[in-house]
């Protein structure tokens, strides 16, 4: 439902501040320095499929202070040394739900453990 128009809107900005027009979500976007901005997401994929030997490792790097990751239905943990790690010896589906801080996007990864 839209009221008003855009010269409305326009009444209701201060003079630090910008009207963005356009259709845009939060979960996608942020506003910085005035410019639409895209928030970045940790991992590169959604979908990930790797052996379940025990050994191989699914690795994210650089992770922010104050992420957490929820694995299933596990409690949330806290990533306190900027690393995310992720290995298994048990073929399955697992969820992990990653809740790093703003700017970054929250994601759902689902990891694919096939048998060898």
């Amino acid at each position: 439902m839209q009221v008003g128009n855009y010269d409305t809107a326009l009444l209701n900005v201060a003079e630090n501040e910008a009207l963005l027009t356009g259709r845009w979500s939060d979960r996608d976007w942020y506003v910085e320095g005035g410019a639409l901005t895209a928030r970045p997401a940790l991992f590169s994929q959604t979908e990930i499929e790797v052996p379940a030997d025990g050994r191989t490792t699914v690795a994210v790097e650089n992770v922010p202070l104050g992420t957490t990751v929820q694995i299933d239905r596990g409690e949330p943990q806290p990533i306190d040394d900027g690393t995310f790690e992720f290995v298994t010896a048990f073929a399955g589906k697992v969820v992990v739900r990653v809740n790093p801080p703003f700017p970054y996007q929250s994601q759902v990864i689902r990891i694919t453990a096939y048998a060898v």
